[in-house]
């Protein structure tokens, strides 16, 4: 494993998981390599991280982890990741964080590309927890999807802080944005937050496995339920999600597309 430049803010990019949507392609390869546009979607995120002045990357891996370290990718493995979430996957480089002498991370979903524009835009500011919300998510999941409703979740706030994230939609309304997979934080809360996670994990064996599938907009939601403070940074578009085939073949097909442009050019 390459030793971590740790005077950079860090990105932990999080790329454990199977990709069953994404099957055959998945059976050979880790989900982030998969190509999107002639390219890696791993290497088309990291390319706009660069873009935004982020070089300090670790990626957690799980299946056909190998393969990112192959491509030299600094890598920590989720052994576990067959039977567990993001969360337990983000504890995997706790001690990363905890060594760290950046005063924030930032977490990125490993399935998903963001223009570096957007990435900036989280930089610039400066609260203890922020995420980045797309105000625009409507047109991209119709693009994506017929009954689209039936994917998002919700996002409601309150004097511009999150209140809400992760819950079934019954109500178009209750979706003010779109939480993208991506976050910036503290890095002393961050490493606060992950050992308490781990210590609730090793003190409650009944419910470990629930507690090692738990979602990441749950640890966001119970962080906010605790009295937490979340910041969302709105944006209109200039991201994209790849989870299916049919992800795939629209932007393949959509590549000279505005919308998609500058994200899949790399």
């Amino acid at each position: 494993m390459n030793k971590v430049n740790h005077n950079d803010e860090l990105v932990i990019i999080l790329a454990a998981g199977i990709g069953s949507r994404l099957k055959p392609l998945t059976d050979d390869l880790p989900k982030c390599l998969v190509p999107v546009s002639g390219k890696p979607l791993l290497s088309l995120s990291t390319a706009q991280l660069k873009k935004a002045g982020l070089e300090n990357i670790l990626v957690i891996g799980g299946h056909k982890c190998e393969m990112l370290e192959k491509e030299g990718y600094n890598v920590v493995q989720n052994s576990e990741y067959q039977n567990s979430n993001m969360v337990w996957s983000l504890t995997k480089a706790i001690d990363y964080i905890k060594n760290a002498s950046c005063e924030y991370v930032l977490v990125h979903y490993g399935d998903i590309i963001v223009s570096h524009r957007n990435i900036l835009l989280l930089r610039e500011r400066g609260e203890e927890f922020s995420l980045l919300a797309d105000k625009r998510w409507k047109e991209l999941w119709q693009l994506r999807m017929t009954y689209y409703l039936s994917d998002v979740e919700t996002f409601k706030t309150k004097q511009n802080k999150l209140i809400e994230l992760g819950k079934k939609v019954n109500d178009e309304n209750d979706v003010e944005a779109q939480y993208m997979g991506i976050i910036r934080i503290e890095t002393k809360l961050l490493y606060q937050m992950l050992s308490e996670f781990k210590a609730e994990v090793d003190e409650n064996p009944g419910d470990s496995q629930k507690l090692r599938n738990m979602f990441m907009t749950d640890f966001i939601q119970k962080y906010i339920d605790r009295g937490g403070i979340v910041t969302p940074i709105y944006i209109n578009g200039g991201w994209l999600e790849l989870d299916t085939l049919d992800d795939l073949s629209l932007y393949e097909s959509s590549k000279g597309d505005t919308y998609f442009k500058e994200i899949l050019s790399g």
